[in-house]
């Protein structure tokens, strides 16, 4: 049986979809803890893990944020603003 990749450390993850959490800029899932209907009820409970769920996206923010200085840093591109 494999293991249960939402407990597994994110120094070990390789890849992720974010199906289940949706988009990092449209996760919905931590704000609010009551969910909203049957969907996100689902979502919350039998799907994700909250606590990895948010390491990854950080993960995908920081990973982002270099990738922005970088570009502003090689190629002069200066990223556009976000809300």
């Amino acid at each position: 049986r494999c293991k249960d990749c939402r407990v597994l450390s994110v120094d070990q993850v390789k890849t992720a979809h974010y199906t289940a959490c949706k988009k990092p800029w449209e996760c919905t899932l931590p704000h609010p803890r009551t969910p909203r209907d049957a969907k996100q009820k689902h979502r919350l409970e039998e799907l994700t893990n909250i606590t990895t769920c948010g390491l990854l996206f950080r993960k995908w923010f920081d990973l982002r944020t270099d990738f922005e200085q970088d570009l502003q840093r090689v190629g002069g591109v200066v990223p556009s603003p976000r809300d």
